[in-house]
């Protein structure tokens, strides 16, 4: 789907829409999420996993551009690995109707900033949840960065959805907190 234009997208969503589906009807999934990882409000978490147990935040709920395309934030209730898929599975049905509604994809241009200098901060949503970066220049170069990742706080969670569990349960436990190896710190 990376490389796909307009066309490919439309001509694959249904294909995407009936394996949501397939997946979704599972009665094995069901049985098999529907028990582990449950995660309580109490507990610090991030994007997804946040939504994934009724509520939660998306920094696209912002953007006057996706809200008139009609973006809503999702969420799901329960706070377990079959929430989060379900949710999951909600933001891709979600972002199919989108790219449907924008009619096109447009690849952003990237501003010269030959030699500007001062300090700047972003707020993105990814599919694992809010990141933001701070950035400060000095004649166009990046002196000083600081990027926050939802790996940052949902990496905390493992413990949590691990702790005195079968090993299936374990990894399929971790699994659902969708965590990025290229976002932990070492």
């Amino acid at each position: 789907m990376r490389d796909a234009d307009i066309d490919g997208i439309a001509a694959q969503a249904l294909a995407i829409r009936r394996l949501i589906r397939r997946v979704e009807a599972a009665p094995l999934m069901r049985m098999r999420l529907g028990r582990i990882a449950r995660i309580g409000k109490d507990t610090p978490a991030s994007g997804p996993v946040d939504r994934a147990r009724g509520g939660g935040s998306d920094a696209r709920t912002g953007d006057p551009t996706l809200k008139d395309l009609g973006f809503e934030m999702r969420v799901r209730n329960g706070g377990d690995a079959l929430a989060r898929l379900r949710l999951r599975c909600d933001e891709i049905a979600q972002s199919l109707d989108l790219i449907a509604a924008a009619g096109m994809i447009a690849v952003p241009q990237v501003p010269d900033v030959d030699r500007v200098s001062g300090e700047g901060e972003a707020r993105i949503e990814t599919p694992r949840g809010t990141a933001s970066l701070r950035v400060k220049l000095a004649n166009g170069k990046v002196v000083e960065a600081d990027l926050d990742t939802p790996t940052d706080v949902n990496i905390a969670l493992v413990e949590t959805v691990t702790a005195q569990r079968e090993l299936g349960d374990a990894l399929s436990a971790v699994a659902s907190l969708d965590l990025s190896p290229w976002e932990v710190r070492g």
